[in-house]
Order: C-alpha cells, then sequence, then structure tokens
C-alpha cells in the first residue's frame, strides 16, 4: 500500500498500536507514522480489573448455578490477599497498577525499560525479572506492545513458570500469548484460568479451543470501549495528521 502510494506523507494510527503498520517501509519513503499514545488506557484497565474481580469473586458462577436451581457457595477471595503481576509498565500497565493497588493488592511490575522511580515510589509497585514475577504473581495481566521481544512471550516454559493456581489477563496483542501453550495450560491446569480479549488470530476461529474452557473468559478485542476515550482518540488522530502535513508543508 505505501509503495503505491508515491504522495503519501502521513499515516495517523487511530490508538496506539502500530504493528499493523510496515514501520521500514514507511520510514524508506520517508512517511511520517504517528499514534495516539494513552489511547484507551482507562477503559483497558477497567476491564482488567473486572476480570480480576470476576475471578476472585465468582459472581458470574454464583449468577449462573443460582437460575440452575443450585445453592452453593464457592470459596472465594479478596483482592487484598493476592499478588499481581504486571507484565508491560506504560500507559495502560500504570493505570491497572493504581487501580489493583486501591484495592489493597501487591503489585509486582516488569518492563524492558526503565521505569520512573517517582511512580514506582508512589505506587509502591516493585519491579522484578520476568520469571521472578511469573513465580510470585497470582494474576498476570500482560501490557506490552507486540515486537521480536514480546511474540509468544508467555509459551510452554512461562507458564511451566506460573504459579499453580494463577490467572492470566491479556488485553494487549494477541500474538503475545501462544495460544496453543495456552490451551496446554489450561488442559492440564497448569493455570487456573485466563481471560483474553486479543487473539493471534481475529476474529477468533470458530473452532478454537479456547471456546472449549469454562475458566477461560473471552471478549472481542473490546476491552477499549469508551465514547468519551473513542472521540478523544479520533480528535488526537486528526490533529496528529493536520500537525504532520503543516510541518511538510512548511519544510
Amino acid at each position: 500500500v505505501i509503495e503505491a502510494a508515491p504522495r503519501l506523507k502521513v499515516i495517523s494510527k487511530w490508538g496506539t498500536g502500530i504493528d499493523s503498520i510496515d514501520v521500514e517501509a514507511a520510514a524508506r519513503r520517508n512517511v511520517k507514522v504517528c499514534n495516539t499514545t494513552d489511547a484507551f488506557s482507562e477503559p483497558v484497565a477497567d476491564t482488567v480489573l473486572a476480570y480480576i474481580l470476576l475471578f476472585a469473586r465468582q459472581v458470574a458462577r454464583m449468577n449462573a448455578d443460582l437460575r440452575a436451581n443450585r445453592w452453593q457457595k464457592p470459596q472465594l477471595f479478596s483482592l487484598r490477599e493476592k499478588t499481581l503481576g504486571v507484565v508491560g509498565v506504560g500507559n495502560c500497565g500504570k493505570a491497572v497498577v493504581r487501580r489493583a493497588v486501591a484495592f489493597g493488592m501487591r503489585v509486582l511490575g516488569n518492563d524492558i525499560v526503565q521505569i520512573s522511580p517517582e511512580f514506582l515510589h508512589s505506587a509502591g509497585i516493585e519491579m522484578v525479572s520476568f520469571p521472578a514475577l511469573l513465580e510470585q504473581a497470582d494474576f498476570v495481566t500482560v501490557h506490552t506492545t507486540l515486537n521480536p521481544t514480546s511474540f509468544h512471550l508467555f509459551n510452554d516454559g512461562a507458564f511451566q513458570q506460573m504459579k499453580p493456581g494463577a490467572y492470566l489477563i491479556n488485553t494487549s496483542r494477541g500474538a503475545v500469548v501462544e495460544e496453543a501453550a495456552l490451551v496446554r495450560a489450561l488442559d492440564t491446569r497448569k493455570i487456573a484460568g485466563a481471560a483474553l480479549d486479543v487473539f493471534e488470530v481475529e476474529p477468533l476461529p470458530f473452532g478454537s479451543r479456547l471456546r472449549q474452557f469454562d475458566n477461560c473468559w473471552l471478549s472481542p478485542h473490546n476491552a477499549n470501549s469508551s465514547p468519551m476515550y473513542a472521540d478523544r482518540v479520533h480528535e488526537n488522530t486528526i490533529r496528529n495528521l493536520l500537525n504532520e502535513l503543516q510541518q511538510h508543508a512548511n519544510a
């Protein structure tokens, strides 16, 4: 597409992720690529906490039991008892951290870039290695970009390092999690469950085994849904485009 558009000057991405854009090809043609940073951090973080609470308090399960005339009281737990591991402490990761701390959770973080000491101190988050995070966290939430270092970051080896009874939540990019490895981890009950808003192939194929697990919650890449934040991204996308075109005109 880029090669077929000789007059192209700017690609202004609606949203944050640019893994669908051939950035190298754009650079060769001197085409500026813009995105909207911190686009949907707040609604995504809300979704992550919703999944954590869903697993911790079993609201959906108890509702289904009661409607089926089953008066059962499963063992629940408070978030204050648990440790959250945040893989990727960028804008979304920080928004999750703030919410988790408010619930009294212990929070561990891991990132390939250095995180502001001021944020770490104010939030009370401890940065640890990736293996250490997997070994200690009861919930692991993923907020990395998709790049060569994060592709299939969660593979068989990673699931083997996770605590028995831990939960994985992915609202970042589908290919960060090797779905075949996740299926094996769920099959063998190596982990207690997972919640996925993103997938290696979207829409999720009808025959995906992920659909078969009662302890694997699925949503259609919709964790960012929010009219207010969508309007902000509309505005920023257009602003980025106009600013870059103006710079080209002034050059």
